[in-house]
């Protein structure tokens, strides 16, 4: 039964009021009252489109919870307040918001957005709370990282002159969290703050990490039964290498908590990986797995250990489709294998527990990983947490103890290929009871070797000089390129090979011919212009340094840039054939810990070595490495004169 008019217009006239004070008391708390708006903020920083007032991070880890089976978990809630101050209406950085929303690891969150407007006025422009308003006023959308993005537009935006954004939620999956970064990467920051809070009873492992050396002020202190830390850093400009940055764990400023998703205490590697294997054992019922038995009697077996590998991973690689799923709790827990196989498609981590429980069939011990994919933070080997997981693949060992990583979302990879964009990364191996953080390590047959020919000659009609060649790939850098022509085949072979030599061998091929490519050995032949190569004056000479050295993954800097740097292994040999005319050679010796390379003569023909292993270098080394870097850039080019 609806209420009477004047009811209902009385109402109404109590939330207008209530609206006009709540409006009046933001305004006075903006211009007068909140202190982060008498920050003095640099005059150079005017100029910027964007500063960020003040950015307030804070974390209550919250009291422990009853659940199922008797195991009590943890929750937390996180509150983000951002002011920011707006110098450039014109620009369109803040004309949409967009929060990352992970339905798996989080309730639904609470956005709210106050907007200061030209004379003072004050709008709350978005209130989300309710699930209808995620449908009527937002767009949802898939983001690549996997989880759901919510977006909106600001409207009026060219008005405002002061925003401030509110976000709230609860996390559910808790070992999701655990890592905040001090910088702000995307804006000129004035004054930013994190406080994170959990009851006095709880054990937990932190660490503030200043590898930036920002000024920070730290204060701990008790209230309220609980524990507390409270950072606050001033001053921080904008970062803008941040998409260039591989392990930022090394380099970033942040903090690290060790959380734990049960218990008062922070957890070890050991428990973390079995809290994950509690999390997903219902999927992986005995029940469930019964499909192996009939799948592994359906398949042609090899009868070794090393053919049993093979079998398995290209059964999974070729008839399970890739397909990402985030929803519901599926975001974390694998369905079950019996669906899986039924429906003929699975994710990195369905497909890695289905590889690793086939392989069990036939007597060959294997289990999930869980790592990081791609660039950003990985796992930090003193917080265990499964923070900045985003991928899982498999491991096994063979007889002898050696481990394999293999990737069954890696269409082109195989059994041997299938861990090298892993190589050096941390991975969490999960056993029952016995979960252990380790760095993948090269196999016994990893390979990153190059091998080239080359003639050059003069054509007598126009007098150019050109090089022709072969090349040969093997191991890592075969891989990479078949993995190239396979990723970009809508471009063509020819073009993604003349690319491929340029950006690794650095010389920019007229005619390309692909004899033979695989995932472990291909063959190139090239035809390239050589004049620029050819000196004369004052004396006639050629220059021999295309093929350039192939140089992967380690290019330095200091700690303002990428910080810890790991060389990866190469083995390259070169000839060259010349004409008669060109004997002498003048080429610089490299002897170092970091690599070294030698030049031989054998008639017309002049060969170059160069080898480097596996080295991790620290940030101590870089002076060190920059001198190695002068010394192997002299190495690479030869001089051939004439006699």
């Amino acid at each position: 039964m609806k209420r009477p008019l004047c009811m209902r217009l009385q109402g109404i006239k109590i939330g207008l009021l209530c609206l006009f004070v709540s409006s009046c008391l933001f305004a006075r708390l903006i211009t007068k009252k909140h202190p982060m708006l008498k920050v003095e903020v640099p005059k150079e920083w005017q100029r910027e489109a964007v500063v960020i007032l003040c950015d307030t991070m804070k974390i209550d880890i919250l009291k422990e919870v009853k659940k199922k089976n008797r195991i009590n978990l943890n929750s937390i809630k996180e509150t983000y307040i951002t002011w920011y101050k707006i110098n450039d209406p014109s620009n369109k950085d803040l004309l949409e918001l967009i929060f990352s929303y992970s339905p798996f690891i989080e309730s639904k969150p609470t956005i709210v957005v106050t907007a200061m407007y030209n004379k003072n006025k004050i709008k709350r422009i978005v209130n989300f709370k309710h699930e209808k308003e995620l449908v009527n006023k937002w767009s949802l959308f898939k983001h690549g990282s996997g989880d759901n993005v919510l977006r909106t537009t600001i409207p009026d935006y060219k008005n405002i002159k002061i925003l401030r954004i509110k976000y709230t939620r609860m996390i559910k999956q808790v070992q999701e969290v655990g890592h905040y970064y001090i910088r702000n990467s995307f804006f000129n920051t004035a004054k930013k703050c994190i406080t994170v809070s959990w009851p006095l009873s709880y054990q937990i492992k932190y660490s503030l990490q200043n590898r930036e050396n920002l000024k920070i002020k730290t204060t701990k202190s008790d209230k309220k039964k609980r524990f507390e830390i409270n950072i606050e850093s001033n001053m921080l400009p904008e970062l803008r290498n941040t998409k260039n940055c591989k392990f930022p764990e090394n380099w970033f400023s942040s903090l690290l908590i060790s959380i734990p998703p049960y218990g008062k205490k922070s957890l070890t590697w050991r428990q973390t990986g079995q809290h994950y294997l509690d999390m997903i054992n219902d999927s992986l019922s005995k029940k469930d797995t019964t499909v192996f038995e009939e799948l592994a009697t359906k398949i042609q077996w090899p009868q070794n250990t090393e053919g049993i590998i093979n079998t398995a991973y290209n059964y999974v690689k070729n008839n399970i489709r890739y397909y990402g799923s985030w929803e519901k709790s599926y975001g974390w827990i694998p369905r079950d294998p019996k669906t899986i196989l039924e429906k003929g498609y699975g994710d990195c981590k369905e497909m890695s527990h289905m590889l690793a429980l086939l392989l069990r069939q036939k007597g060959v011990y294997a289990t999930t990983v869980l790592l990081k994919r791609g660039r950003g933070a990985h796992f930090h080997p003193d917080y265990p947490s499964t923070v900045n997981t985003n991928h899982a693949i498999t491991c096994v060992e063979r007889s002898n103890g050696e481990k394999v990583y293999l990737d069954a979302t890696s269409k082109n990879a195989t059994s041997k290929t299938a861990y090298y964009e892993y190589i050096n990364k941390p991975v969490l191996i999960i056993k029952n009871n016995a979960s252990v953080l380790e760095t993948v390590k090269p196999g016994k047959y990893y390979q990153n070797k190059i091998i080239t020919h080359s003639t050059v000659k003069r054509d007598p009609q126009n007098s150019n000089w050109t090089i022709t060649g072969t090349i040969k790939l093997y191991g890592e850098v075969a891989y990479s390129l078949y993995n190239d022509i396979h990723k970009y085949e809508r471009q063509g072979r020819k073009k993604v090979t003349k690319d491929f030599i340029q950006d690794n061998l650095h010389f920019k091929a007229s005619k390309v011919t692909v004899k033979s490519v695989g995932s472990q050995t291909t063959t190139l032949e090239f035809t390239a212009d050589f004049n620029a190569a050819v000196l004369t004056s004052p004396a006639q000479g050629i220059i021999l340094s295309i093929p350039s050295i192939h140089i992967p993954h380690e290019r330095f800097s200091d700690l303002t840039y990428e910080g810890d740097r790991y060389l990866w292994k190469v083995h390259q040999e070169d000839s060259w054939t010349l004409p008669n005319k060109f004997s002498k050679l003048n080429f610089s010796k490299l002897v170092s810990k970091y690599g070294n390379g030698q030049w031989e003569k054998n008639g017309n023909t002049i060969t170059r070595i160069y080898k480097n292993d596996f080295l991790s270098v620290d940030n101590s080394e870089r002076e060190k490495l920059k001198a190695f870097y002068h010394e192997r850039s002299q190495f690479v080019r030869g001089i051939a004169w004439s006699k």
